[in-house]
């Protein structure tokens, strides 16, 4: 995969090397054709948004060289949260436990509510 190159539809390129000539091999395996074709189905009507795929995403994710860059985009990417939201997380928002890891956000009407109901009982 050395000098490879990633090809996206669109003209975003990754490339499959560092720049400092490390091999760089993608953490998952990728099933790009069908994720190709996944984005075909979704994109039957012009309106509806542009988005990264899943591989797409997991190479970005993994040229990321600083590790809290790197958690925060993952965060943002997994849990659909907002970037205000993901920065207002802590350790104990989030739940890895198995079966069913989750992050618990506070959203927008949550803290709104919280702040209404603080300040009337003060």
């Amino acid at each position: 995969m050395s000098g490879s190159v990633i090809h996206s539809q669109s003209a975003a390129m990754v490339p499959a090397v560092y720049s400092a000539g490390q091999s760089a091999q993608l953490p998952v395996a990728i099933d790009y054709p069908a994720a190709l074709a996944l984005r075909q189905m979704s994109m039957v009507h012009d309106e509806l948004p542009k988005y990264l795929l899943a591989p797409e995403v997991s190479a970005l994710l993994h040229y990321v060289p600083d590790l809290r860059r790197k958690m925060l985009l993952a965060t943002l990417w997994n849990t659909g949260a907002r970037i205000n939201e993901a920065l207002a997380l802590t350790r104990g928002d989030f739940s890895l436990t198995p079966p069913y890891p989750f992050v618990q956000l506070a959203t927008l009407k949550q803290r709104t509510e919280k702040a209404a109901r603080t300040a009337g009982r003060m």
